[in-house]
């Protein structure tokens, strides 16, 4: 059986919260400059969500924001007013929920030698752009047209 009051002295000593703070410090820091290299900070700025998210969500496989690849730790949906951006919980640290409303947004197809992506750009914050699968683009664009968005921007 093991004594409560060595687990309590492990959890109250020095050397485990000088451990536990550094971790946890490193991370948030390691978070923050992945926000602030990638533009993130930039977009929510402008951007940042204060309205209620959407219903569906689609995720994402592969997705850059500015030079960052974040793969599939982003999650995305779209309604009638605009594009909702969510990081996942691990690294929501620094990664404010974004939402840009149509009007802001312009579509730029891009082809690669063996792959086609779509990058989506913003009115208000220049030199950030989300880029992504044209699947994936498509996807967002549908479900804005399933909601009943009027002012979607079309792909160029």
């Amino acid at each position: 059986m093991t004594d409560p009051t060595l687990i309590a002295e492990v959890f109250v000593h020095p050397d485990f919260c000088s451990i536990v703070s550094f971790f946890v410090c490193g991370y948030t820091g390691i978070m923050l400059a992945f926000g602030w290299t990638s533009g993130w900070w930039r977009l929510a700025k402008h951007y940042r969500r204060t309205t209620q998210k959407g219903e569906a969500w689609f995720h994402a496989f592969f997705v850059y924001v500015g030079l960052m690849r974040y793969g599939s730790a982003l999650a995305f949906s779209a309604t009638a007013e605009g594009l909702f951006l969510e990081a996942y919980l691990p690294i929501r640290v620094g990664h404010p929920p974004l939402f840009f409303p149509w009007a802001d947004v312009s579509i730029e197809r891009v082809d690669y030698m063996i792959r086609s992506s779509y990058q989506f750009r913003f009115a208000k914050v220049a030199g950030v752009d989300v880029e992504m699968s044209v699947r994936l683009g498509d996807k967002i664009l549908a479900e804005a047209a399933l909601r009943g968005a009027v002012n979607v921007p079309v792909v160029e």
